[in-house]
C-alpha cells in the first residue's frame, strides 16, 4: 500500500513581488484585473501587496488595506 502524498499549496505572489520590478507603474485597476484572473483560474492564495509605506516603496502605492474590485 502506498501512502497518499501530502497536499501541495501553490501561493501566487506575482501581484506583490513580480510587479515591483516593472519599470512603469501598473495601475491599480490592472492589478485587480490580474488578481481576479488568477483567482478565476483556481488560485486560492494570492499575495496582492505588502503593508509598506508608499513613501518607502513607491511601486506599492495604491494598495489600500481594503481594496475594492476583488
Amino acid at each position: 500500500m502506498t501512502a497518499t502524498p501530502p497536499d501541495i499549496l501553490i501561493q501566487e505572489v506575482a501581484p506583490r513581488d513580480g510587479l515591483q520590478i516593472e519599470a512603469k507603474w501598473v495601475e491599480t485597476s490592472e492589478k485587480i484585473r490580474l488578481i481576479n484572473s488568477l483567482s478565476a483560474i483556481g488560485f486560492s492564495r494570492i499575495e496582492v501587496s505588502s503593508f509598506v509605506s508608499a513613501a518607502a516603496r513607491h511601486d506599492l502605492h495604491g494598495a489600500d488595506p481594503e481594496p475594492e474590485g476583488f
